[in-house]
């Protein structure tokens, strides 16, 4: 069966910092969140190199299709190389880094690409899962049994992460390849969104059907719980056939006006289907804090 899509996203520096360091791209067939790290608005500047990155090195669903997630996860590998290097040429640059959560739709299928604690979840059938897991110290805390999921949620390290992308020359970076259907709700967040919102209040808020409206829901929702950090959400909806209309964006500030999609953007998505996951070792432990939490 054909798939179309329709799509929206949203963003806002929160109430409590003085520069938005979140980067998004809702351009189909990609989609990516950001979440830069780093003081003297480094991180702002490591976000926009991820995501113009996988804008530049990621075009259609062409070719085998099995070569989609390593599409993706060389443009992030890319990513990585050039934050790391522009981080070891300015002093006031050095350190920074940035999480990464892309998708690469074909088809039927979807090669996803993650490292640090930004968010893929899917809405199906009315309920929410979350596809991603959370390169952090609390979240490995919890894993390991150490730590309860509520107590993970006012941790005074939950800010503190073991991968990020363009912290070390090579990076160790999850992909994978899903499977999406008609009436999927596929959304990309930073921890702005998926730490002051619950799971139940970002289920309900997807079951709108317009996903621009969605996106601006989700980010209202976390304003209202206080609004702790820079807060992203990109909402990406599967229809069937020819039922996906053209979308526009949300665009909140020109950083992000390149790397969003425009109202000329397409948002049909051609058959195809993705190959398996990324198997690479993981290197050696680090962390990594951003500041301010």
């Amino acid at each position: 069966m054909e798939l179309a899509i329709a799509y929206g996203a949203a963003t806002d520096v929160g109430k409590q910092r003085e520069s938005n360091e979140d980067s998004y791209v809702a351009r189909a067939p990609l989609f990516a969140v950001a979440d830069g790290m780093g003081g003297a608005r480094a991180g702002e500047v490591a976000s926009r190199l991820a995501v113009d990155t996988l804008v530049e090195l990621c075009g259609e669903c062409e070719g085998e299709p099995d070569d989609a997630v390593e599409i993706l996860s060389a443009a992030a590998r890319e990513g990585n190389r050039r934050i790391y290097e522009a981080a070891e040429h300015e002093r006031a640059r050095h350190g920074m880094g940035t999480t990464l959560t892309a998708v690469m739709l074909c088809g039927t299928r979807a090669a996803t690409v993650h490292i640090g604690d930004s968010r893929l979840y899917r809405l199906r059938g009315g309920q929410l899962e979350q596809l991603t897991q959370d390169h952090s110290l609390v979240a490995e805390m919890v894993r390991e049994g150490r730590l309860a999921a509520d107590a993970a949620v006012v941790h005074p390290y939950r800010s503190v992460l073991s991968r990020a992308l363009g912290t070390e020359p090579e990076a160790d970076i999850d992909a994978q390849s899903i499977d999406v259907e008609v009436g999927d709700v596929l959304l990309l967040c930073s921890d702005g969104l998926s730490g002051p919102v619950s799971p139940e209040k970002l289920r309900k808020a997807l079951g709108v059907t317009d996903p621009q409206k969605a996106a601006r829901r989700l980010v209202d929702e976390a304003l209202r719980r206080g609004g702790p950090d820079n807060v992203t959400a990109v909402v990406v909806r599967f229809l069937e056939g020819a039922q996906g209309g053209r979308q526009s964006v949300a665009l909140d500030d020109d950083r992000r006006s390149e790397a969003a999609s425009s109202p000329d953007d397409p948002s049909g998505v051609d058959g195809g289907s993705l190959g398996s996951t990324d198997d690479r070792a993981p290197r050696r432990r680090s962390w990594w804090r951003r500041g301010g939490r």
